[in-house]
């Protein structure tokens, strides 16, 4: 039970969180020339010591696939943490977090493109959570709840109360950024098309 009230409330402050950034103007960003001028000019010298890339699957999948010139891949473990990923440009280095899809989706509603998700910047500047601290809850073995009657079937009832909420704090300190990548189905059939 605390388990699985501890997952609920971990979903419940994302969306919180997430409803907070997408408040923000998306901001759309061609590849990794982007990535960099959104840390090095956008968020500057004020964010950028601070600043992580948070992104979803697709966004994991998509900065794993980049390379530099010499064929070495840009997304490499930190060394301090080896679970961590940082991504490597240049003088550029960042710590990059993935959420899941479930929970941090791309946008496929444009037939053959996905936009992928890629908030960059520090979110402990940019966001103010707000936690009372008072978590109740409370269970019943006579309660009811529409057509289930917790005394008639052997059970018993409970509700988990959080007192949370999320502002935005400093719109500069983020970018709610969107990469648009087409799908590899789409890109073949285009060529196909063109044949």
């Amino acid at each position: 039970l605390v388990s699985w009230i501890g997952d609920e409330s971990r979903v419940t402050r994302n969306k919180l969180i997430l409803n907070v950034i997408n408040q923000k103007e998306k901001t759309d960003l061609a590849g990794i020339d982007d990535i960099k001028k959104a840390l090095n000019v956008t968020l500057g010298q004020a964010f950028k010591g601070t600043s992580k890339i948070i992104t979803n699957d697709d966004g994991l999948q998509y900065l794993d696939t980049l390379k530099d010139n010499d064929g070495k891949y840009l997304l490499q473990p930190n060394p301090a943490q080896p679970m961590q990923m940082v991504l490597c440009a240049g003088a550029t280095r960042i710590a990059v977090f993935v959420i899941p899809n479930a929970d941090l989706p791309s946008d496929t509603a444009t037939e053959g493109s996905r936009k992928i998700p890629m908030i960059i910047g520090d979110l402990k500047e940019g966001v103010k959570f707000f936690d009372r601290k008072q978590l109740t809850i409370m269970t019943s073995n006579i309660a009811s709840a529409g057509n289930l009657n917790a005394f008639e079937e052997d059970l018993t009832l409970f509700r988990a109360i959080e007192r949370e909420d999320c502002r935005l704090k400093d719109k500069e300190a983020f970018v709610n950024g969107v990469i648009t990548v087409r799908e590899a189905a789409a890109a073949k059939k285009a060529r196909v098309s063109e044949a």
